[in-house]
């Protein structure tokens, strides 16, 4: 495959995990990329007997989650059933494409995308230099890559719907490439540099909190425990600085867990401590099938919400990891890291840990489960040791 079709290819699977342009294609959004995605791959999709028994056993999975949640329930979108799966058929077929390639590939056309967020963000953001847009809505404003909310005038969005998002996708390329940051440090300082500015521009909570845990976790493989010992608790003094004198980091935080020591367990919250108490209703209701993507049935018990998401509300769910289990159900969930842990535990028990870790840390956030690009982290092909390491990545 030709290099720049790999950067395209990664770059339409991050484009179509959230950036507000995608909405322009409707209800086809996910049909018009994996149309895209086929036509650059010229319909060859590689090791293609391997990968539809893997992707195979997937769909079985999932067929059956919908199955139980149809009998279970009553009622199921199959519209939305059939979109969800297309949006894992759309992330397994770029990361079966690049194979172990994926990891290095993404990394670079994240640094770009990254570099070019903060010379828009300082011009647009910061110096309010009037440019050319689309107007997606009364809120945000996209420049194709680059994305400004009124909501977050002064963070930075990169070509996301919201600065937490942005900061998602950076904390996920640092932890897929977790056993190659001291190698990028050493020999691709500056890119590391430009990924670390991107995440402080966000100002996102828990960006801040997933990054300050990838380096704990990093510095905890240093072979000399005194030196380890040393660098983490300088981490954790700086951390706890950073978290008592940041006004938006501390008092986010504090307002967000006294309001969920007040809030009623029915109560609807979007935010990620009172998502996670309105959720548990749900989850223990149909721990097995979920509740289903539906309002109907995601819904069933609090017919004001059914009624404002038919308005066309966006409820905005604020905890991505208890909603998909109130949605999709504990099998689904557990089914998911088990995948990924299993894939990642062939570079060492340790880095499989590592990720899953960081990945429930993001899942507190946004509503990754959402998005091809995280839905096509199980599909990831690790093989040897050395086709991990930065310096021998290439596309052939």
């Amino acid at each position: 495959m030709k290099k720049n079709i790999a950067y395209i290819l990664v770059f339409i699977l991050l484009f179509f995990s959230g950036n507000p342009l995608h909405t322009v294609f409707g209800k086809y959004t996910y049909i018009v990329a994996t149309a895209i995605t086929l036509i650059l791959i010229k319909f060859k999709i590689r090791d293609q007997k391997e990968f539809y028994i893997i992707f195979g056993k997937v769909l079985i999975f999932l067929m059956l989650i919908f199955l139980g949640q149809y009998f279970v329930l009553g009622f199921i979108s199959w519209i939305g059933a059939f979109n969800f799966i297309l949006k894992v058929f759309l992330g397994a077929i770029i990361v079966n494409q690049l194979q172990s390639h994926f990891v290095s590939i993404l990394f670079k056309v994240v640094v770009k995308l990254t570099l070019f967020s903060l010379f828009a963000y300082f011009l647009i953001n910061i110096l309010s230099l009037p440019f050319i847009g689309y107007k997606i809505d009364s809120e945000q404003m996209s420049y194709f890559i680059y994305t400004i909310s009124n909501t977050h005038q002064k963070q930075n969005d990169g070509m996301f719907w919201e600065p937490g998002a942005f900061a998602g996708i950076l904390t996920l390329t640092l932890v897929l490439n977790f056993e190659n940051i001291t190698y990028l440090w050493k020999n691709d300082k500056s890119s590391i540099l430009i990924i670390l500015i991107g995440i402080l521009t966000t100002q996102s909570t828990t960006g801040y909190i997933i990054t300050f845990t990838i380096f704990i976790l990093k510095f905890l493989k240093f072979k000399n425990k005194y030196v380890s010992a040393g660098i983490i608790f300088l981490f954790v003094s700086l951390g706890t600085y950073l978290y008592e004198n940041t006004g938006f980091l501390k008092e986010k935080v504090d307002h967000q867990f006294n309001q969920t020591k007040l809030q009623d367990k029915t109560q609807y919250s979007n935010t990620r401590f009172g998502s996670v108490l309105f959720d548990w209703h749900y989850i223990n209701k149909h721990p097995i099938v979920g509740n289903g993507f539906h309002e109907s049935t995601r819904y069933a018990d609090h017919v004001h919400l059914q009624q404002m998401a038919k308005l066309g509300e966006n409820l905005g769910s604020g905890n991505g990891f208890s909603n998909f289990l109130a949605s999709m159900g504990i099998p689904f969930m557990f089914g998911y890291f088990a995948l990924i842990f299993l894939n990642f535990k062939k570079k060492g028990f340790m880095y499989s840990i590592v990720v899953i870790v960081i990945l429930l840390l993001i899942l507190q956030g946004e509503q990754w489960l959402n998005y091809p690009i995280f839905l096509s982290l199980p599909f990831i092909l690790l093989k040897d040791r050395e086709s991990m390491r930065y310096r021998r990545y290439s596309v052939t």
